[in-house]
């Protein structure tokens, strides 16, 4: 982790003197959980967990593979479950969808993952109104997320902050102390 606990200037210019390095043909082996960084220094990039290679490739092969871009719809207030379902249900049919994930908070969401990257956010939400017939302006709430690299990182190795050894429980309080400064 070359750039743990130095301030941006020297962080910065570690990150010019590797990437000087490496367009001088010198191969340069970056160890880090600092994701952004990896992704602006690297070229190839290789998941490791406990020691095995779970995956490698460019980040955004790396993205295409396990972490698809996620559209957030809201078509309306849903009143049932059922009417949400079934929401879920049209847009499980339309070709630009991957998988959906029902959320019933909030009035009812949908969350689906997107078969490409690349989709323009005006071609999903008009193709996703039109499995709805609706209008694209009908949405109450629409959005795209592009995955991160801690995204697929976590869809590799099957972990999540559940998986952590600690419970919250285990966790003390914050003091109630302020710190004098």
């Amino acid at each position: 982790e070359p750039t743990v606990g130095l301030d941006i200037h020297t962080r910065s210019a570690l990150w010019n003197f590797i990437c000087r390095l490496a367009e001088g043909g010198t191969s340069v082996l970056v160890a880090s959980h600092h994701t952004e960084e990896i992704e602006f220094l690297c070229d190839t990039i290789v998941i490791l967990d406990h020691g095995r290679v779970l995956a490698q490739g460019t980040s955004q092969e790396l993205k295409n593979a396990f972490a698809p871009t996620l559209a957030l719809l809201k078509v309306a207030e849903f009143e049932t479950r059922t009417q949400l379902e079934e929401a879920a249900r049209l847009i499980e049919s339309n070709e630009e969808a991957v998988r959906v994930v029902v959320d019933d908070s909030e009035g009812g969401r949908l969350f689906v993952g997107l078969r490409s990257a690349d989709a323009s956010p005006e071609h999903i939400r008009r193709s996703f109104a039109d499995s709805l017939g609706i209008s694209p302006q009908d949405f109450f709430a629409f959005s795209m997320q592009h995955p991160t690299l801690d995204d697929v990182f976590l869809a590799a190795t099957g972990h999540t902050l559940r998986d952590a050894p600690w419970r919250e429980s285990d966790t003390p309080p914050p003091s109630r102390r302020r710190a004098r400064g």
